[in-house]
Order: C-alpha cells, then sequence, then structure tokens
C-alpha cells in the first residue's frame, strides 16, 4: 500500500513537470516540409513573431521521456552516469530517497555571457510491481537576442542532450510581446498569427483579453492527436494594462504550448 501511494506521489510529479493533453499522440504524415527540424522551427516562429511586429523575448526547447522496464538497478545507475559523463560542463547534483526508493540526478547549465541555460532532471522511482521507472526531463532556454548561430550549434550539436530524445518527445515554445497594441485586439491578433503558420483553428478559448487557440498547420508533419481533434500549433495572448499603454503577451508552442513547473 505504501509502494502504491509513492508511485501515485511519483506520477503526481511528472504530471506537474509537463503541461500535457491527455490522450494525446504523435503520428505523422508524409509531408516533406523544410521546417520540420527543431532549429528550422525555431527560426521559423521568431520570424514570423517579428513580421507580425511582436517582440520576441525567449525561446525554450524541451524534451521528456519514461522509460518503466529497466532490468535491475545496475542499469539504471549506468544511466544516470551515461549522462554525468558526456556532459561535463553541467553541474550534477544526486539526490536520494532511500526510504521510498527515489532518486533525482539534476544538472543545470548557463553560460555566463549570454542567457543561455540547460537543465536536466532525471526521476527514477520503484513502482508497485516492483520495477524501476526514470522519466527523463530536459529544457532549454534562451534569450531572443543571443548570437542565432551560436545557440542552434550549442542546442543542436551532433550528441547534444536534445538530440537524444525522440523528435516526438521534443516540444517548443517562443515568448513574446506585442507593443501599443489597442483595448481588445487581442482577437485580431490571434487570427493574424494562424494565418501567418497556415493554420486552421480547432478548438480555443476567448475572453475580453485573454485568447487561447489550438490549430493546425501544414508547415509541420508532426501532429497531436487528442479526442479525434488533430493539432500541432497552439497560441496563447493575453492583454496587460500596466498604464504604460497598451502590450499583449503572446506564446507560440508546438505542437502545443508546454510548461514546466
Amino acid at each position: 500500500m505504501g509502494k502504491n501511494r509513492q508511485t501515485l506521489a511519483f506520477i503526481a510529479v511528472l504530471i506537474f513537470s509537463f503541461v500535457l493533453i491527455s490522450n494525446a499522440t504523435s503520428t505523422r504524415s508524409n509531408a516533406d516540409n523544410t521546417a520540420q527540424l527543431p532549429q528550422q522551427t525555431l527560426l521559423l516562429m521568431g520570424k514570423t513573431m517579428e513580421s507580425l511586429d511582436i517582440h520576441a523575448t525567449r525561446f525554450h526547447v524541451y524534451g521528456r521521456h519514461q522509460k518503466d522496464d529497466w532490468a535491475s538497478d545496475r542499469e539504471v545507475t549506468a544511466y544516470l552516469d551515461e549522462w554525468k559523463q558526456a556532459y561535463d560542463r553541467v553541474v550534477w547534483t544526486l539526490t536520494e530517497d532511500k526510504e521510498n526508493e527515489k532518486r533525482k540526478l539534476m544538472g543545470t547549465f548557463s553560460d555566463p555571457l549570454s542567457s543561455y541555460t540547460e537543465e536536466i532532471t532525471i526521476h527514477v522511482q520503484q513502482t508497485a510491481d516492483d520495477r524501476i521507472a526514470t522519466y527523463t526531463i530536459y529544457e532549454a532556454s534562451y534569450h531572443s537576442n543571443v548570437n542565432t548561430e551560436t545557440v542552434m550549434t550549442e542546442l543542436f550539436y551532433s550528441g547534444s542532450p536534445v538530440t537524444r530524445f525522440d523528435p516526438t518527445d521534443v516540444f517548443l515554445r517562443a515568448e513574446g510581446i506585442a507593443y501599443g497594441k489597442n483595448k481588445g485586439e487581442v482577437h485580431e491578433m490571434s487570427q493574424s498569427i494562424l494565418n501567418a503558420f497556415s493554420a486552421q483553428a480547432v478548438e480555443g478559448l476567448e475572453e475580453d483579453f485573454f485568447v487561447s487557440q489550438s490549430a493546425l498547420t501544414p508547415l509541420w508533419d508532426r501532429i497531436i492527436d487528442t479526442n479525434g481533434k488533430k493539432m500541432n500549433l497552439q497560441i496563447a495572448l493575453r492583454e496587460i494594462n500596466n498604464g504604460l499603454g497598451g502590450q499583449t503577451t503572446v506564446t507560440i508552442g508546438t505542437p502545443i504550448i508546454t510548461t514546466e513547473y
């Protein structure tokens, strides 16, 4: 019974690590699009925001992978050691909870000359059926004003952390601000963003000063299928009135907006 509670607690941690659409599965079409690679998608997101007079502020790259069929604890230890040895610039910290049979390996890296950061977290948990499960989470983040070529090299060199994840387990997010917008323009702006990506909305939420849209764009062939609806683009806009002129925060994600808590 105690292990069941521990497992539930571990699952709760994983749920809060990512905001994911329930029952979503990734499917791929036969389209051959030049914006399919993550680095190309990030560049396209940035250029599209610029074309719409949205000031990009920060970009995020997420990866996640779950494995629950490890044969032995020795295999898991070797997996953790492999990560530590492969990325020695990362500062690693291992914490253990022997009573609850849990471990967490966390690695962080921050470039002192730029805003580029990386964080790798590997959760290890004994499951209810006495198996060992790991959940590996990766996040890289960089400011929009860094040298694009440099940051793309940091992110996507052969053998980089994010390249260890299956492409279907990689999520991208761009954040920005639109200045000088009139009150209530979030609805028009959301449609402009969809048009810029040649996207069709499939579902959404609209309030006076907030809009969230899930959509399908032909620019990328990776698709999330949830509840019978196919999507690979999400946008969220929130109008802010700070007394200094109107501004709107803009978030664009593919295939969904993913946020680590």
